[in-house]
């Protein structure tokens, strides 16, 4: 009985976990990630919420993280706003409201994501990146 639970625990937990690859020279690959917004609110509040997400069934995967940049631009693409983040916290809460906001750029520093659990590092060909239209 308490295998049977163990194992279906198992199947349900690696549904939703990403496999990345794991090349010759030791390193772990996954081209299969990006920034996802999952709440935002920064014209009346000053609110973003982020997570890093698998593009294949755009779910957020917890316990990656990566640092990065913020940048919020108005209706005539001039730059209102700018910051960088650590990444451990993805429920970001800027200095104040930016009623003027349009789009947002996000941009990680590097070209990996940092498993929490692991700390192990998994590489991108290229940093993630994002660009959201505010609606």
């Amino acid at each position: 009985m308490l295998r049977s639970l163990i194992g279906t625990l198992l199947v349900l937990n690696c549904s939703n976990t990403v496999f990345a690859q794991k090349l010759e020279d030791g390193k772990w690959v996954d081209d299969n990630l990006t920034f996802k917004v999952v709440y935002e609110n920064i014209r009346k509040a000053g609110e973003l919420q982020l997570c890093i997400a698998n593009l294949e069934n755009d779910l957020c995967i917890g316990n990656l993280m990566t640092p990065f940049e913020v940048f919020v631009y108005d209706r005539k693409d001039s730059l209102i706003w700018s910051s960088i983040w650590t990444g451990t916290n993805m429920q970001l809460k800027f200095k104040k409201r930016l009623p003027m906001a349009a789009k947002v750029h996000i941009k990680a520093k590097v070209p990996y994501v940092i498993n929490k659990l692991t700390t192990t590092r998994i590489y991108q060909q290229s940093p993630l990146e994002l660009l959201y239209v505010i609606q």
